[in-house]
């Protein structure tokens, strides 16, 4: 039983495999909007909360 030897990759390792779509771009970009907007809105419920006023 002989061995064959293995062929090596032709691609090129420098090119990404998957491309991110019109479709995957939008959503990303969306999430990511509605994300920072939530946070935008917890960080003033936390600081505008007047229970932890002082004096």
């Amino acid at each position: 039983m002989r061995l064959r030897r293995r062929q090596p990759d032709r691609r090129n390792k420098s090119q990404p495999d998957i491309m991110i779509d019109d479709q995957d771009l939008g959503f990303f970009a969306n999430f990511l909007g509605v994300f920072i907007f939530v946070l935008v809105i917890a960080y003033h419920y936390v600081v505008a909360d007047p229970k932890y006023e002082g004096n």
